[in-house]
């Protein structure tokens, strides 16, 4: 069992937007695949068997955005990512599935975490989010 989070400062993500605004961005979508990349690289790096079923808490029209963009992107993933993905990301309401509860409790926790660090003038880059292990697959691929 493992975890990973992703954080999006919204003055790097409005700094991007503004220089680059021919190319739309939403954060919801932007961070509902990084997830889902993280947990998918992790898996390889750590040379699990299992397959992952992303499930998402209810995000209305958000949420349709990212499945839509999903599906549009899955083609593009890499085999050997695309093997641990146990079938098209969902979302349903946390009322109703407990575990929800629970990553919402965790990105809350982590929320506060960054914003206090970035608040006290903290070091962002001493606060990565994800780090890898070393690639079991990787590097027997390459021996």
């Amino acid at each position: 069992m493992f975890g990973v989070n992703a954080v999006l400062w919204w003055r790097e993500f409005d700094e991007v937007t503004q220089k680059y605004p021919h190319y739309p961005v939403d954060p919801y979508v932007l961070l509902f695949h990084h997830i889902m990349i993280l947990a998918l690289k992790h898996a390889n790096d750590l040379g699990l068997n299992e397959k992952i079923n992303f499930l998402f808490d209810d995000q209305g029209r958000d949420g349709d955005k990212a499945r839509e963009s999903y599906r549009k992107a899955e083609e593009t993933l890499p085999v050997e990512l695309r093997d641990y993905v146990a079938g098209p990301p969902s979302h349903e309401n946390e009322k109703n599935i407990l575990p929800l509860q629970a990553a919402d409790m965790i990105a809350w926790q982590v929320r506060r975490f960054y914003y206090e660090n970035q608040r006290h003038g903290n070091d962002d880059k001493k606060y990565l989010p994800f780090h890898h292990a070393p690639s079991r697959r990787s590097s027997n691929a390459n021996a």
